[in-house]
Order: C-alpha cells, then sequence, then structure tokens
C-alpha cells in the first residue's frame, strides 16, 4: 500500500498549515488579500503534497525506519523555508519585530500593527496575544506555550451602569521586559509591567506589575522569590 495514502491525515493537516502561511506570505508580496487567494493555496498545498510524496516514496530507508523518521522526509522540502516565511509573514503585519526572533505557525495576534516585539524572542506554540492597547515584548524573552497576553478586557462595573458587559471595553498597554520567562497556560492583564529577568510561573495570573529579577506564581500571581 502506499504509504503516503496510508497515514496521511495528520501530515496532510500540517501540510496544509505550511502551505497556508507561505502563500498568505506570497499573496500580500504580490499585492493580493490573503484571504483571497484560495487558487494560490491550492497551487501552494497540492505542490507541497507533490514534494512531500515524491520525498517519502524515493526514500526506501525512511518507509522502513518509523514514524520519526517519516516525519523527517516529509516536512523537509516544507521547513526549509517555512520558518523564513512564518517570520517575514509576522514582520509585515506586526508594529515591529527583531531579528531572530521566533514566531511559531499557531500563535494568534490580533491588532498585530499594535504588538512590537525584540530581538532574539520566543513566541511558542498557541500563544494568544489582544494587542489594541499596545503590546511591547522585549529582547530575548520566553513565551511558553498557551500563554494569553490580553491589553483588552471588558468593565467588571457595567452592570452598577446599567449597561451590559459586551457594551463595554477598557484596557491598557501591556510591557514585558528583556530575558523574561512566562511558563505555560500563563495570563497576563491589561495595564501589566513585567520588569527585565523575572520569571512567570506556569498557569500565573498577573494582574499588577511584576517588578525586575522576580519570580511569581499562582492565582493572582504573588511573588514568591527575588532572583537578585
Amino acid at each position: 500500500m502506499d504509504f503516503y495514502h496510508h497515514r496521511s491525515s495528520a501530515v496532510r493537516n500540517d501540510i496544509s498549515v505550511s502551505a497556508n502561511f507561505c502563500c498568505r506570505y506570497a499573496a500580500i508580496k504580490t499585492g493580493a488579500a490573503p484571504e483571497r487567494s484560495s487558487s494560490r493555496k491550492q497551487s501552494c498545498g497540492q505542490l507541497a503534497f507533490a514534494c512531500c510524496k515524491m520525498n517519502v516514496r524515493s526514500s526506501k530507508s525512511t518507509r522502513r525506519g518509523g514514524w520519526s523518521r517519516l516525519l523527517g522526509a516529509v516536512y523537509r522540502p516544507v521547513l526549509v523555508t517555512f520558518d523564513s516565511a512564518v517570520f517575514k509573514y509576522w514582520q509585515i503585519r506586526l508594529g515591529s519585530v527583531g531579528p531572530d526572533t521566533r514566531i511559531y505557525p499557531t500563535v494568534r495576534i490580533y491588532r498585530p500593527s499594535s504588538v512590537h516585539v525584540g530581538a532574539n524572542s520566543v513566541l511558542n506554540d498557541f500563544v494568544h496575544i489582544w494587542g489594541a492597547e499596545g503590546v511591547y515584548i522585549g529582547n530575548n524573552t520566553l513565551i511558553a506555550s498557551h500563554t494569553v497576553i490580553t491589553s483588552q478586557t471588558h468593565d467588571v462595573n457595567a452592570l452598577a451602569s446599567g449597561k451590559l458587559y459586551r457594551e463595554t471595553n477598557t484596557g491598557g498597554p501591556i510591557t514585558i521586559g528583556n530575558n523574561v520567562w512566562i511558563g505555560s497556560n500563563a495570563v497576563i492583564l491589561p495595564g501589566v509591567t513585567v520588569g527585565d529577568g523575572s520569571i512567570v510561573g506556569a498557569g500565573a495570573v498577573v494582574t499588577r506589575d511584576i517588578a525586575a529579577g522576580t519570580l511569581v506564581m499562582g492565582i493572582p500571581a504573588r511573588v514568591v522569590r527575588h532572583l537578585k
């Protein structure tokens, strides 16, 4: 049986994401609206699948060598330019982004023109950023997967003023300093400043400013110890 068709579901999903990002970048560079470039996406997707199919079929060691080597053969033709394409896509859309920063393909950024990321930082998979009020991330900062950074919220006093929560919008800029490490599933709320060299523990909810060189954990986040 053709191995490409035997276990194609997961591979096709990931390759579709890769092709989608590459084609959105190509559409922007050519002046076409990304959401209207379905034929371009289809062409890119077909090209990616053809490359992967060719590589898998031509590699006997991959067919005999297990799933990990199969993934290597499948992704190789796509990943050569994929990281660069993702970075360039965000380079176009973000307010600014420094060199050697890595933004994983499943990151979601809303109002990206108000989001600024420094150099040599990492935004891992499934990070969500709401940037309408401004989000500023420094250099050499690590943001782990599933972190939420939101500069927008709703007014908790809406009922007192006779309004629905959905009718209110408030917020404030978020500043995350240099050499900050934010653990997985953390939440950074509007108006917060995280000082240089700080660590936010996994799952923490940051509701107020964090001084430089501080480790915080919990809900709401509290100081556990000073790191310097």
